[in-house]
């Protein structure tokens, strides 16, 4: 599982560094549970890093029969973690069921980026920042991983870091089938992910999400918002909350367009 490379600071050899990792310490599993001694081996060994000297794990999980999958009972869809990005955007399942979701994987990165990029990968490198976040949020997702399972709640408890532990491998992710939702963004140019987002949906027990999403602050529930459409009231006419006016105005009023975009497909019920 350890590979040690060597090498000048005045001259990085990618190449090098790459026969390096095939030569001594590159594992390609198969199985989710070699995946995780793995993992646990490269934990508990003595890593070094220094300017002269780079001690690299890695383990390669796309042959891992566990992490693709994408399947659908009619009232959730449940992903493996090790599916790519272009899986899902071409996924007839996720057409069908989750077209929000069709959208957002096909709008990810660059082609290279779809094509060997994973929903998992998503989540467990600054899943504050991926447009997949608010999504998950308010389709009351749930993460299975080889240790426990965690709501969406549970995932983004904190803005700090995530509570996956150091031997922890996402193995999929849950979603509910809404009876409708929308998501929008207001990306970064460069980058493509939301600066800020806003999920709106109607999930098929009638309950409502609202998620607004920031790059800096991860996914968070508008509350208030979700009780007066539960109460009846139209999406053109929610009250915002008035912390929120007053505390981040620039931030609220761009939520307001993003809701107004997002309502354009909106049922007339």
């Amino acid at each position: 599982v350890q590979s040690t490379v060597r090498y000048d600071t005045r001259r990085y050899d990618l190449y090098a560094l790459y026969l390096s990792l095939h030569e001594r310490g590159y594992v390609l599993a198969s199985v989710l549970r070699h995946s995780l001694c793995a993992v646990q081996s490269a934990h508990h060994s003595n890593v070094t890093i220094s300017v002269r000297k780079l001690v690299i794990h890695l383990i390669s999980l796309q042959q891992v029969a566990e992490l693709r999958r994408i399947d659908c009972d009619g009232e959730t869809a449940t992903i493996g973690a090790g599916e790519t990005h272009e899986a899902l955007a071409r996924s007839s399942i996720i057409t069908t069921k989750l077209p929000i979701l069709v959208r957002i994987a096909g709008q990810i990165g660059d082609p290279a980026t779809r094509h060997r990029g994973t929903l998992g990968g998503a989540f467990g490198s600054e899943p504050a920042r991926s447009d997949y976040a608010g999504v998950w949020m308010g389709l009351n997702g749930e993460m299975k991983t080889t240790h426990r399972a965690l709501s969406a709640e549970e995932f983004f408890s904190s803005q700090d870091h995530t509570p996956l532990h150091a031997n922890e491998i996402i193995v999929s992710l849950k979603f509910r089938v809404p009876k409708w939702a929308a998501y929008q963004k207001i990306p970064y140019p460069a980058a493509n992910h939301a600066e800020v987002g806003l999920f709106i949906g109607q999930l098929q027990n009638k309950s409502w999400r609202v998620i607004a999403l920031s790059d800096k602050n991860g996914p968070m529930r508008l509350n208030s918002l979700e009780a007066q459409l539960e109460a009846g009231a139209k999406p053109a006419q929610l009250t915002w909350p008035e912390e929120l006016v007053q505390t981040a105005p620039f931030f609220a009023s761009r939520l307001r367009a993003l809701m107004d975009r997002a309502l354009e497909g909106a049922p007339n019920e």
